[in-house]
């Protein structure tokens, strides 16, 4: 089990997080089992985590290509 954090571990992470407020925003989405998990397989493969699928794709619509 992991052991209890500081309170200078807290301080800081207080502090960071108000640093960074706001700075970050989720984008999600819901798939079946299944479908999570050769998309998933897929961009490994590939050597890619969601984000860079979802910013190449991003680019590519920006530029009027097509997916």
């Amino acid at each position: 089990m992991a052991a209890e954090r500081s309170e200078a571990q807290k301080r800081a992470d207080k502090a960071y997080y108000q640093r960074t407020k706001g700075r970050r925003l989720t984008i999600g989405a819901s798939y079946t089992t299944e479908e999570a998990e050769r998309l998933q397989s897929v961009f490994a493969a590939h050597g890619l985590s969601v984000g860079d699928v979802l910013r190449r794709a991003a680019d590519r619509l920006e530029r009027g290509e097509d997916l």
